[in-house]
């Protein structure tokens, strides 16, 4: 065999992944859909602060998010919230992404109006 050869048979072998995976090392990673968990407590949650905003969906994501905690013990927390215009993307790559879906107020009890309630969630 020429060195030719021998780099060739080097070349051929693949570096082994040693890493160790999740189950291995003991890491617990935590995944959460941050728009998700908002909003499912700001619906169910009519807190109100002193000045009277509506904090229903911060103080439940906050409570939400510290009982996963407590319950699954993880590693590793991962928060994911939609980016601006996400949903418009995804209607441009798939046409039928919530088709039929009609534009409900989240909250009906708490808030005059739309405006109110979207208020509400941004500030």
């Amino acid at each position: 065999m020429d060195s030719k050869d021998l780099l060739k048979l080097l070349d051929g072998i693949k570096e082994e992944d040693t890493t160790p995976t999740p189950e291995e090392s003991g890491e617990r990673i935590l995944i959460i859909d941050g728009l998700n968990l908002f909003l499912r407590n700001f619906a169910v949650l009519n807190y109100i602060n002193t000045e009277g905003t509506h904090i229903g969906g911060l103080g439940g994501f906050l409570r939400s998010l510290g009982s996963l905690v407590k319950q699954l013990k993880p590693t590793s927390i991962y928060i994911v919230f939609d980016g601006v215009g996400s949903s418009i993307n995804r209607k441009n790559l798939l046409p039928e992404y919530k088709s039929g879906r009609n534009v409900l107020r989240v909250n009906k009890t708490s808030f005059d109006s739309q405006e109110t309630e979207n208020e509400s969630k941004t500030n």
